[in-house]
């Protein structure tokens, strides 16, 4: 499972428990998937996507005129954690197998 699957699943997740987050996942996963496409290192990266995030709260802002407003602000903070949260999930899945998680399939035998 890679990032994405794990913020594809999250997504909903966090927007049900984080009040005020739903506007801003779009964001953080184009972000996150900017970071991560840009071959970084990881503290380089996680600034990238909370800049993509911020820029994509600032694009949302000017398209709407003045009828939408998204805080850039708290599209980084949002960004943040939600970073903070498909690391840590990544990091859990990674150590995974069969031998330590009943419920996960055997891979499949030549």
């Amino acid at each position: 499972m890679n990032w994405k699957d794990i913020l594809k699943i999250m997504g909903p997740a966090v927007m049900a428990v984080v009040p005020g987050a739903a506007p801003f996942i779009p964001l953080v996963v184009a972000g996150i998937a900017a970071a991560e496409e840009s071959g970084q290192p990881g503290a380089d990266k996680r600034v990238l996507a909370k800049t993509v995030t911020k820029l994509g709260a600032d694009a949302v802002n000017l398209a709407g005129k003045g009828k939408i407003h998204l805080d850039p602000v708290v599209a980084e903070l949002v960004a943040d954690d939600v970073i903070d949260a498909v690391v840590g999930v990544t990091n859990i899945v990674a150590t995974l197998t069969p031998d330590t998680n009943p419920m996960m399939p055997a891979p499949p035998q030549p």
